[in-house]
């Protein structure tokens, strides 16, 4: 999203730095920042409320219901409903998040670096995207707080595997981190450092109120597609199981 608001804020499709985008999950509107010298530009979209109801998700978990929710759910109490935590330590806690696509966010104690949460993330990452309690698959992500209103955060994206960033995923890690805070020492910006570099998240704690992300958006090359006629068998995706 980002980049595509930078693209077309430099672009001549549209002369204000505000542009609205209709997404399957509704309404994401952005805003492009100044150019400043060489410094990056700064882009801020304003996602969805985030959703938290099992049904959102979509989540189907012995003993909950559809409108249920989860969050800081410690996992020792989920082994007797068939969640495997053996590889986290006895103190992380589940939370499920919906920004219009799912999230699994596992909130492992504080303090843990990068290089311990991407080697975890390659081995629960697997399972808990294709759980059962998932129908869809859901994205997976391990969570530490390095400092208040600082997050580590490592992803497993559903279809992909390990991923450098995910901007919806960042933005329910800083949901899953925000609601049990206190009101009075939660930050309302919080920073998400992943492996591919760090993004600011906006949210007051309220769920009607829109999750935002603000962080910088760089053109890395162009390219030019030159498209035939039909599908080239070589080039098939494998979803024709004719071929």
């Amino acid at each position: 999203l980002r980049c595509l608001g930078l693209l077309l804020a430099g672009g001549k499709f549209f002369d204000e730095a505000c542009i609205a985008v209709e997404t399957p999950a509704g309404v994401v509107r952005l805003v492009v920042g100044p150019i400043a010298g060489d410094a990056p530009r700064i882009v801020e979209a304003e996602m969805s409320a985030p959703r938290l109801e099992m049904a959102a998700i979509p989540a189907v978990i012995p003993g909950l219901d559809s409108r249920d929710s989860m969050i800081g759910r410690q996992v020792t109490e989920l082994t007797n409903l068939g969640f495997e935590a053996d590889d986290l330590p006895s103190e992380s806690c589940l939370s499920l998040v919906s920004m219009g696509n799912p999230h699994a966010v596992v909130r492992l104690p504080e303090g843990r670096e990068h290089h311990e949460l991407d080697r975890i993330i390659r081995r629960i990452g697997p399972r808990l995207e294709c759980h059962p309690w998932f129908p869809n698959r859901i994205n997976v992500h391990l969570m530490s707080v390095a400092s208040p209103g600082r997050i580590r955060l490592s992803t497993w994206e559903r279809g992909s595997g390990p991923t450098r960033a995910c901007a919806t995923g960042a933005c329910a890690a800083a949901v899953a981190a925000r609601i049990p805070a206190p009101e009075s020492h939660a930050l309302e910006w919080q920073v998400v450092e992943l492996p591919g570099g760090p993004i600011e998240i906006g949210w007051d704690g309220r769920l009607e109120s829109p999750v935002r992300q603000r962080g910088p958006a760089v053109e890395s090359f162009r390219g030019v597609i030159r498209t035939n006629r039909g599908v080239v068998s070589e080039l098939d995706s494998g979803e024709n199981e004719r071929r």
